[in-house]
């Protein structure tokens, strides 16, 4: 009998079971009638970002409204289709061989679910990139309790609010649709992550070393990596360093378009904007600390850097300049550049 590496469906009953035991629910009604707004949404959306980003993806977007349950749904079908990238390496590997059994299998499928479940009432829209499996993906999703959710608690301008989110979702489209080697670099950094799980006893203790030695100089390692920069070994810290790179300058990107569609046609976006931070800091200690395991709290960070990176290459040089990351892996910034733009514009040659 074949072991899968995650037990799937003890992980989507665990999310359903831990989703209902919250009050939020949206009837069938309401979906349907928040799927046409978001229909319309998408495409006025992606018309701004087209314009504002100069970025043309393949195809038209497919924006998908769902509730919790659908989300968890759209992501454990999203995991199984990256896992896939990686099916041979994981079957041909001694270590995960010794290690893929019944039980991890149960364990990891009883993580994930309960991950998934917690995220699922955080996520407004999600932006679920076409890998793996040929046909799926390449969709926006919108998670219709949270939105509504959190429209009611601050008393937003639903349209605005929603076409903000719309903006930002459908940037993230653009940057994979309208880059052609993006979505090629990105399953490769999965291809490399791989090795992340293959963890030996000497990279469990380099790790260690590594992170004592930041808790002694008064640093947080969970904050600047999340649980894995714990014990990844140098290589592995490599491969995480690019892809914390890369995305910090994909959510960087989008929020400096969405910034702009506050001059272009959303009065409210700082509203928002400031609202959701202040939101995200006044969480529980307990959020807190999930957040920083699971490096999420890390990334709003490193996102707000990414931000700061673009609004500091324009300042110099203007968007042309700027756009150069979008030309080939090669100018893609390192997370040390994000965090000193300077270094960047020398190394591309920017004045």
């Amino acid at each position: 009998m074949k072991v899968e590496p995650i037990a799937w469906d003890l992980a989507k009953n665990i999310a359903f079971k831990t989703i209902s035991y919250s009050d939020s629910s949206v009837s069938k009604e309401r979906l349907d009638d928040l799927q046409s707004e978001f229909s319309s949404l998408g495409k006025t959306a992606e018309k701004f970002v087209k314009k504002e980003t100069g970025l043309k993806p393949s195809g038209s977007s497919i924006c998908k409204v769902v509730d919790r349950k659908g989300w968890v749904e759209a992501n454990l079908s999203s995991f199984r289709r990256l896992l896939s990238l990686t099916q041979d390496k994981i079957s041909n590997s001694l270590i995960f061989k010794k290690a893929l059994n019944p039980a991890t299998s149960v364990a990891a499928g009883a993580e994930l679910g309960l991950m998934l479940a917690w995220m699922s009432g955080k996520v407004l829209g999600q932006y679920d990139i076409a890998v793996g499996a040929p046909g799926e993906g390449d969709t926006v999703y919108f998670v219709a309790d949270n939105i509504l959710s959190v429209e009611k608690q601050y008393n937003f301008d639903k349209e605005q609010f929603r076409l903000w989110i719309a903006i930002h979702e459908l940037t993230h489209r653009a940057q994979f649709k309208g880059v052609e080697w993006m979505q090629a670099y990105f399953e490769g950094l999965i291809q490399q992550s791989v090795d992340m799980a293959a963890f030996t006893f000497e990279d469990l203790l380099e790790g260690l070393r590594r992170s004592f030695s930041e808790i002694s100089a008064g640093n947080n390692p969970l904050a600047e990596h999340g649980l894995i920069g714990l014990f990844a070994s140098t290589k592995q810290m490599g491969t995480l360093r690019k892809a914390q790179a890369l995305m910090s300058l994909l959510e960087g990107h989008s929020d400096v378009v969405m910034d702009r569609a506050a001059e272009a046609i959303i009065k409210d976006a700082k509203l928002f904007s400031t609202t959701l931070h202040a939101r995200r800091q006044s969480s529980s200690h307990l959020n807190k600390f999930v957040r920083q395991v699971t490096g999420m709290e890390a990334k709003a960070s490193q996102y707000k850097k990414g931000e700061e990176f673009i609004y500091y290459v324009e300042s110099l040089s203007g968007k042309k300049l700027m756009n150069r990351v979008w030309t080939s892996p090669d100018m893609l910034p390192t997370l040390d550049e994000i965090s000193d733009p300077g270094l960047w514009v020398e190394r591309v040659g920017g004045k």
